[in-house]
């Protein structure tokens, strides 16, 4: 804006010195003898048509140079806007992150006790596993927190999902080792599956009353 106006004042000046130089050229002129002297009139229409089209180049120059200062301050300010939605789109990316990470950290403490109930690797079948026929299930569990934790059930299903044995549920547990167990006495129960692929699903309740499962002594979920 300041060149606008520097420009603006330095034309404003070439107009004001060439009004000056009119005037003492107009007061200086003498016509030849032959001509009749220019009238008062003469002088001013012919002035005011010169003065005329210089204020017309003036007020052109001015509009140009204004609007050309215009483009530049919409430029900038739309360059300003974009900045500024840049960095409220990145603020809201870190404070995403932020509550994504405090969540996270709240769901990991949450997991805790029950990452500390796991079961043993192996089964524990009698009977004639080999051909399909058990008279008692017993799967190991051990609780590794500091606190107990309550219904906890334990059951087999084959990778299928076809059947399923729950074994008895224990009502509280630990800390420590327990073994959930199954007996199927006197008669033995057909089932193929037990000596096959098959998963260990865990379900209890943690000292803090939550209730959790754990598959393959896989990532705790809430159940």
């Amino acid at each position: 804006m300041k060149k606008v106006l520097l420009l603006c004042g330095a034309g404003f000046a070439a107009m004001a010195a060439a009004v000056a130089a009119m005037i003492v050229t107009s007061s200086r002129y003498t016509p030849p003898p032959s001509q009749e002297p220019p009238k008062v009139t003469d002088w001013m229409q012919g002035w005011g048509n010169i003065v005329g089209v210089a204020a017309g180049i003036l007020a052109a120059l001015f509009t140009g140079l204004l609007l050309l200062h215009e483009r530049r301050q919409a430029k900038v300010a739309q360059v300003d806007a974009a900045e500024a939605r840049r960095d409220a789109k990145r603020e809201r990316a870190e404070a995403a992150a932020d509550r994504a990470r405090v969540e996270a950290d709240r769901v990991e403490a949450l997991k805790l006790p029950a990452r500390a109930v796991v079961h043993g690797s192996k089964v524990s079948i009698s009977g004639q596993p080999s051909l399909g026929l058990i008279a008692q299930i017993n799967v190991s569990v051990f609780n590794f927190g500091s606190g107990p934790v309550r219904r906890l059930e334990v059951s087999i299903t084959s990778r299928e999902g076809d059947e399923t044995i729950d074994l008895d549920p224990i009502d509280v547990f630990g800390p420590g080792h327990e073994v959930a167990r199954r007996s199927f006495s006197p008669h033995q129960r057909e089932s193929p599956f037990i000596v096959k692929a098959h998963d260990i699903r865990l379900r209890f309740i943690d000292v803090n009353g939550r209730s959790w499962v754990r598959v393959n002594n896989g990532e705790p979920e809430l159940g």
